[in-house]
């Protein structure tokens, strides 16, 4: 991001100027202060959580790849709280915890799915692999920030 001028822009165009901003999987990791991934890269820092490693086990390997109920904590368009819904992922780095985390889900242990604050919804699974689940939540977006 840095070395084509994008981390700058990212900052200022979506971060500061308050434009609606959706971010899929490692779109959702980069806002925060650093990832486990690579040590050495700041991330965009509008979050203070640091990506970590997923750690698996005999029943949950890593990458997480498939699918998995997500648990939202605070409605958000057509989701309920304490409905589970089925979502796509495919990754190894999650966050544990934020206070801007709409939902929940568990692969070893808990991490969030989602955030959303202010002008952006970020969320670590794939809604375009989501099926209707998926569709819904794009959805949701297109009408919480339209």
């Amino acid at each position: 991001l840095r070395k084509f001028n994008f981390y700058n822009y990212l900052k200022k165009t979506f971060l500061n100027a308050k434009i609606p901003c959706l971010c899929i999987c490692v779109g959702l990791q980069i806002l925060g202060k650093s990832s486990e991934e690579n040590e050495e890269e700041v991330g965009l820092e509008a979050f203070n959580f640091k990506v970590k490693k997923l750690l698996g086990n005999n029943e949950n390997k890593i990458p997480h790849v498939g699918w998995n109920n997500v648990n939202f904590i605070k409605k958000f368009g057509q989701f309920e709280i304490k409905k589970k819904y089925d979502f796509y992922f495919d990754h190894s780095y999650a966050i544990f915890s934020s206070s801007k985390a709409i939902a929940y889900t568990h692969h070893t242990k808990k991490f969030v799915p989602i955030i959303n604050y202010k002008n952006i919804l970020a969320c670590q699974f794939h809604p375009e692999k989501s099926q209707e689940n998926g569709l819904i939540f794009l959805k949701s977006f297109i009408s919480y920030y339209g």
